[in-house]
């Protein structure tokens, strides 16, 4: 089920999107039908699913003395950012995310970032559209949004907000973002309760109609003309009714 949330901007079904992956992630995708959503906290970049340093401290220094009112200032604040630090990375353990790049024309920075080196990898092309019809058929609830690159203010920021954030570095990517919150044992806690036992070690795989999903196959600037055979190959035995004219080489030149 798709649940749309009234603190993100709607996206158009129509947005082009991209998902850059080497080929065994393809592959696997091919035979399981289905996407890898992993937990934000497995991701590399520190700031996921907090605040930064500067809106931290305002939000620390607000609420300290409220908190541990019967503390002096130095204490109340070390304790008040324990507490919210240790409350956000056990909120992170829940959350699943799967990230697109939003993009009308392949980028390069992309290829060269997903691929890690490796010269054999493909893009999807699709839309929002299509990948909100792919997942249709799970129970969970998915919400599509774009990710924020401006800095968020302390008094506006929940937690749904700050896991759809990135630091200005990261711009580039003009990533969207398919979440899935609240993914915890039910019955180890209450949900307002930490800390609980998050669902997966990792990560999920949740079912995706490729068929729906696969607009278009465009394969790595950087593989050799044989790996277009062992795409052709794969799709045509996973999903034989895809039209091989949408495999497709990269219009980027570059070896």
């Amino acid at each position: 089920m798709i649940r749309d949330l009234e603190i993100f901007p709607p996206i158009n079904d129509d947005e082009v999107i991209w998902r850059y992956m080497d080929f065994a992630s393809f592959y696997s995708l091919l035979l399981t039908k289905g996407l890898f959503f992993r937990r934000v906290d497995k991701y590399s970049d520190q700031y996921e699913g907090t605040l930064p340093d500067e809106i931290k401290e305002q939000f620390i220094e607000s609420f300290s003395l409220h908190s541990f009112p019967f503390e002096n200032k130095e204490d109340a604040k070390e304790k008040m950012e324990n507490s919210f630090i240790a409350h956000l990375r056990e909120l992170n353990k829940g959350t699943l995310c799967c990230s697109w790049v939003i993009n009308k024309v392949e980028n390069y920075a992309m290829w060269k970032i997903y691929l890690g080196g490796s010269r054999e990898g493909v893009s999807i092309r699709t839309t929002v559209g299509k990948l909100k019809a792919a997942l249709k058929n799970n129970t969970v609830d998915f919400t599509f949004t774009k990710v924020s690159y401006d800095m968020p203010l302390w008094m506006e920021s929940d937690y749904k907000t700050l896991v759809a954030f990135k630091t200005k570095p990261y711009s580039y990517e003009s990533e969207l973002r398919v979440l899935v919150y609240d993914q915890f044992e039910t019955e180890s806690v209450p949900m307002d309760v930490f800390p609980k036992v998050p669902l997966f070690e990792h990560g999920t795989t949740f079912s995706a109609d490729t068929s729906v999903l696969i607009d278009e196959v465009h394969i790595s600037p950087f593989a050799e003309n044989w790996f277009y055979e062992v795409i052709k190959s794969a799709i045509q035995i996973h999903l034989p009714s895809y039209d091989n004219k949408n495999i497709m080489s990269s219009k980027i030149k570059d070896k």
